[in-house]
């Protein structure tokens, strides 16, 4: 199966020859042009790697701005690409969190060797990784590992209550969970008291605030007046099974 791997970058020239190389090598190129258009694809793809091409933009707070955002919604391994004798653009692109740096000219042959070694370096943390996450939409991403809800890049640390019960929801997509039986799921099977309703209440007003349900109400979660709560979500195909937590 081809390995996804993210390619950014303004210099159509560069990426088309990089993306070629790449799928000649294995892998399953995608583009995008800024960091919004790559954000959605890191959230959309899981790419094992991204490559970023700061040839015709080598400012440093460029750089920041567009390592920084990638690192902040994924653990993902990034090569950079700056221009020809540019050190101080190489050195800031390690400092911001790449992993590699290569200057222009790049023979993509190359490139595409160094990232199937920092693969196969980072396969079974990078394996792990991608299993931790739950991708909900294009801009909600539930992170098991970490027990937190990344929305449009911010993440929203869940507590225990509030990551059991997410847990649970995406485990039954589409189904009318009564209260009984969320909780009696969500607490190991203790059984469900009316003095119960208020912290079950208040735990999923919580839960779709972080979710970010505040400007788009039954978003993910609907509720059935006497009934219980439906959740919303489609597992994309690409998407494997949701690894059980403990």
């Amino acid at each position: 199966m081809a390995l996804p791997v993210l390619l950014v970058g303004t210099s159509g020239e560069l990426i088309d020859q990089v993306g070629q190389a790449f799928r000649s090598g294995g892998f399953l190129p995608s583009v995008a042009s800024n960091l919004s258009e790559a954000l959605e694809k890191v959230f959309m793809e899981l790419p094992l790697l991204a490559v970023v091409d700061f040839s015709e933009n080598d400012a440093s707070g460029f750089i920041q701005s567009m390592i920084g955002g990638i690192r902040r919604v994924a653990d993902v391994p990034i090569i950079a690409i700056t221009g020809q004798d540019k050190e101080s653009a190489r050195l800031e692109a390690l400092r911001s969190g790449a992993d590699d740096c290569l200057s222009l000219p790049v023979a993509p042959e190359e490139l595409v060797a160094r990232a199937r070694a920092i693969s196969r370096r980072l396969a079974g943390v990078t394996a792990t990784r991608r299993n931790d996450l739950c991708r909900l939409a294009s801009d909600v991403v539930v992170d098991l590992g970490a027990r937190e809800v990344i929305v449009k890049g911010t993440p929203h640390p869940l507590t225990a209550f509030e990551f059991r019960l997410l847990h649970y929801f995406i485990q039954n997509p589409g189904r009318l969970l009564s209260r009984q039986q969320i909780w009696y799921a969500t607490h190991e099977g203790g059984d469900y008291m009316p003095s119960n309703e208020y912290q079950l209440r208040s735990t999923i007003w919580r839960l779709r605030r972080k979710l970010g349900e505040t400007r788009q109400p039954g978003r993910f979660i609907i509720g059935r007046r006497g009934q219980g709560y439906i959740f919303k979500y489609h597992r994309p195909a690409n998407q494997g099974p949701l690894r059980r937590t403990s």
